[in-house]
């Protein structure tokens, strides 16, 4: 069983029913992402990330040309292990720049079963969306210096392997 992180639509996207058109995002690493990375980059449209890995790709192959050939050739392996290892977070944090906002946690076996015990629970928790949950507040940490938290990502559980503070 995976872990699912749903996450509901911006007001204006949402057409009325925010949790029909929810985003499942599974923490589980793909095996695509670990063996065609820029496939996968390109599949998952994370155009920053694949710049970057553009980016590191051309490096390494430059220093193929080079005395370091056997360590160039070495290192070509690790940025695929990343994305293979923090591709939810990816997903994740996209989705939240783009507005999304994270609902909630749910547990199945596939993104259908995710879906449909999110529903079940949407269904039977009165309030769950509302928009004053998952609205962002300004929760001050000192007198001196408010610090803007967003509702959700306070209590938001950490995936990967570089999880955020």
């Amino acid at each position: 069983m995976a872990v699912y992180e749903v996450y509901i639509p911006p007001a204006d996207r949402a057409g009325g029913e925010p949790a029909r058109n929810a985003r499942y995002v599974a923490d589980r690493a793909s095996v695509l992402a670990l063996i065609f990375p820029f496939v996968w980059l390109l599949w998952h449209r994370l155009w920053f990330w694949l710049a970057a890995y553009v980016l590191v790709a051309f490096f390494l192959s430059a220093l193929g040309t080079t005395s370091l050939a056997v360590i160039g050739a070495a290192l070509t392996f690790l940025p695929g292990l990343y994305i293979y290892l923090e591709g939810p977070n990816m997903i994740a944090d996209k989705l939240e720049l783009q507005g999304w906002r994270l609902a909630g946690l749910v547990e199945a076996v596939n993104e259908d079963a995710a879906t449909a015990r999110f529903l079940e629970r949407v269904e039977t928790v009165p309030g769950m969306l509302q928009e004053d949950a998952l609205q962002t507040k300004l929760q001050p940490v000192t007198a001196q210096r408010p610090v803007l938290q967003h509702a959700a990502t306070t209590d938001r559980p950490e995936f990967g392997l570089f999880a955020e503070d």
